[in-house]
């Protein structure tokens, strides 16, 4: 005599691969998500980084001192920082400021193909 409470139809067992399928699929898919935007938060991580070590450098360097190659050793990327006057910078009323002056120091962080990647442009007084 057959018991056949005991076991699975073959619609059950297609049912449940499917299920198995499906999740497995599914947390795949997550992973290399979770892959991909892990390595593009890596990557804006670093580029930023690069970018503030290139700002502290110039900030601590008199103007038209240069990047050179121990600053990013083996990066894609170069630097370029240029300084400009401020348009609304505010005129010293009389004061003496030892020739000092408010400018804007411009700061790019340029990819290999010449792109500008990240930039920052901060005030600064020079002189005196």
């Amino acid at each position: 005599m057959k018991n056949s409470a005991n076991c699975f139809t073959l619609i059950e067992i297609l049912v449940a691969m499917t299920v198995l399928t499906v999740g497995i699929v599914s947390l795949s898919m997550l992973m290399a998500s979770a892959s991909n935007r892990t390595a593009k938060a890596r990557e804006r991580w670093e580029r930023d980084h690069l970018l503030t070590q290139a700002v502290e450098f110039f900030m601590l360097n008199p103007p038209g001192t240069s990047a050179d190659d121990r600053f990013l050793p083996e990066s894609k990327y170069t630097v370029d920082c240029t300084f400009d006057t401020p348009a609304d910078a505010p005129d010293s009323g009389g004061i003496n400021m030892n020739n000092a002056r408010l400018v804007t120091m411009h700061v790019k962080l340029i990819d290999k193909s010449g792109r500008v990647a990240a930039s920052a442009a901060v005030d600064r007084i020079v002189g005196g």
